[in-house]
C-alpha cells in the first residue's frame, strides 16, 4: 500500500492551517448549497457559481502547497467547466460525485494533518474514477450518466474504507506497494524567501521612517495620517506597500519602485475628504454618496500632477479602481491599458482592506477567504496572470516561512 506524505503542508504554522481547514469547511459547504440549487434548477448562473467555488478549493490546496490534491481538484473543475461551455449536461449524479469526491479528500486532508501521512491508494482510485468520466462524453446515449452512476457506486465504497496507512494490509485498491508518493517531487514549488527578510529589505520605504524632508517623505506623512481615520487602521499602508514591492518584484520590477511607492502612500488622500457620516455607514451608500466617494482618486492624482516627476505614480492613483474587463471607473479601461503599478495597487489594497478590521465590515476574512476572493475575479476585475503572480507572492510571505 503506497502513502502519501506532504512536508511541505504538514510543517506549515499551525494558525495557517488551521485558517486553511476553516476555508475547505467553507468551500465544501458553499460546493454544496450549490449542488443542491442545481439539482432543482440548472440555471448557468449556478453551473458559474459552482466553477468559481472549485476554483477557489483547487486555488487553497495550492496555497498551502497540498499538491497531491491539487490536480484533483483540478479535474474537478475541469468537468464543471466543460459544463460552463456546454459541453457536459448538469445531473444530480455529478452533484452527488462532486460531494463525494470532496469528502474523501476532506477525510484525507484531516488524516494527513493529524498523521503526516495518508492512503495513496485510496487517491489513485479517486483521480482514476474522475478519469473515467473526463473521458466519456455527454451527448443523447447518456453514457456519461451511466459511468457517473456507476463511478458514485465506487466512490461511496471509497469513503468506507480506512484513512490509516498500514503497509502490513492489503486491500483491493493497492497498488505499486511500498511507493511514497510525496509533493516534494511534484514541482512548482516557489522559492523559500521568508516574510521577515522581506520587510527587512522593504525597511528603507516604510512609512514610518522618513529619513528627510522630501517629497516621498511628505507622501508618507501623508498616509500615516490616513490611517488614523476611523476607517483605516495604523500600519494599513506599510502593509499595502510591502505587498505591493514584493509583486513588483515577482515581476522583475517593471513599475519605477519610488513612483509605485508613491501612489500607495496617495491613492486614498482623498478619502479623509470624504464626511465621515459617509465612510462609516453601515447601510449601502447612496447613488450621490457612492459617487462623492468615487471621486477621491481625483484628489491623490492631482496632488502628484501638480509636483513635477511624479506623473507615472499620478496615473496609478488614476487608475487604481479600474478593472480587467473595462467596467471599472473612472475610464473604463481594460487589459493592458491599465497601468501595471495601479493593477499591483489593486491587488495589495483589496488584499489589505479584506484581511483587516474596517468600520463597514463586521468581520475581517482570513487569508484563505481573501486569497479566494481575489481569485475570484480573475478575469474580471483582475487579469489571470496577475492573480498567479499575487498567489506566488502570497505563498512566499505569508504561509512558506522556512
Amino acid at each position: 500500500m503506497n502513502k502519501i506524505t506532504c512536508p511541505e503542508f504538514t510543517n506549515l504554522d499551525r494558525e495557517i492551517i488551521f485558517d486553511f481547514t476553516s476555508c475547505l469547511q467553507e468551500n465544501i459547504e458553499e460546493i454544496e448549497l450549490v449542488i443542491h440549487k442545481l439539482d432543482n434548477n440548472e440555471d448557468p448562473e449556478l453551473v458559474h457559481e459552482l466553477f468559481r467555488s472549485m476554483h477557489s478549493l483547487k486555488g487553497n490546496c495550492r496555497m498551502v502547497l497540498l499538491l497531491p490534491f491539487v490536480y484533483t481538484t483540478h479535474e474537478l473543475e475541469e468537468i464543471v467547466s466543460e459544463m460552463r461551455d456546454d459541453v457536459r449536461h448538469y445531473h444530480h449524479f455529478y452533484g452527488s460525485v462532486f460531494i463525494s469526491v470532496i469528502a474523501i479528500i476532506e477525510n484525507m486532508t484531516k488524516h494527513l494533518i493529524a498523521n503526516g501521512e495518508c492512503r495513496g491508494d485510496i487517491l489513485e482510485k479517486l483521480d482514476e474514477l474522475i478519469k473515467l468520466i473526463r473521458n466519456t462524453p455527454s451527448d443523447s446515449s447518456h453514457k456519461d450518466l451511466e459511468v457517473a452512476e456507476r463511478v458514485l457506486s465506487e466512490l461511496i465504497q471509497l469513503q468506507e474504507l480506512p484513512m490509516d496507512f498500514d503497509p502490513s494490509n492489503e486491500s483491493e485498491i493497492d497498488k505499486d506497494k511500498g511507493a511514497v508518493v510525496s509533493s516534494s517531487s511534484q514541482g512548482g514549488v516557489e522559492g523559500n524567501q521568508s516574510k521577515n527578510n522581506e520587510s527587512k529589505n522593504n525597511e528603507s520605504k516604510s512609512p514610518d521612517k522618513p529619513k528627510s524632508v522630501t517629497p516621498l517623505s511628505f507622501f508618507s506623512q501623508l498616509a500615516i495620517q490616513l490611517d488614523c481615520l476611523s476607517i483605516y487602521r495604523q500600519g494599513r499602508t506599510k502593509d499595502v506597500l510591502e505587498l505591493c514591492l514584493a509583486l513588483n518584484k515577482q515581476l522583475v520590477n517593471p513599475v519605477n519602485e519610488e513612483q509605485l511607492t508613491a501612489a500607495v502612500y496617495v491613492h486614498d488622500v482623498g478619502m479623509a475628504f470624504v464626511p465621515a457620516s459617509i465612510l462609516n455607514k453601515f447601510e449601502s451608500l447612496s447613488k450621490e454618496e457612492f459617487s462623492m466617494i468615487r471621486r477621491h482618486i481625483s484628489t491623490g492624482t492631482n496632488l502628484l500632477m501638480t509636483m513635477p516627476g511624479w506623473e507615472d505614480a499620478a496615473k496609478m492613483v488614476a487608475q487604481h479602481h479600474e478593472r480587467y474587463d473595462g467596467t471599472g471607473y473612472p475610464n473604463a479601461l481594460k487589459g493592458d491599458e491599465i497601468h501595471t503599478g495601479a493593477v499591483l495597487l489593486a491587488l495589495s489594497d483589496t488584499y489589505c482592506a479584506v484581511t483587516n478590521e474596517r468600520s463597514d465590515r463586521s468581520y475581517k476574512k482570513t487569508l484563505f477567504s481573501a486569497v479566494s476572493l481575489i481569485n475570484n475575479e480573475s478575469g474580471s476585475q483582475f487579469s489571470p496572470d496577475f492573480v498567479n503572480i499575487f498567489n506566488t507572492v502570497i505563498r512566499r510571505l505569508y504561509i512558506r516561512r522556512d
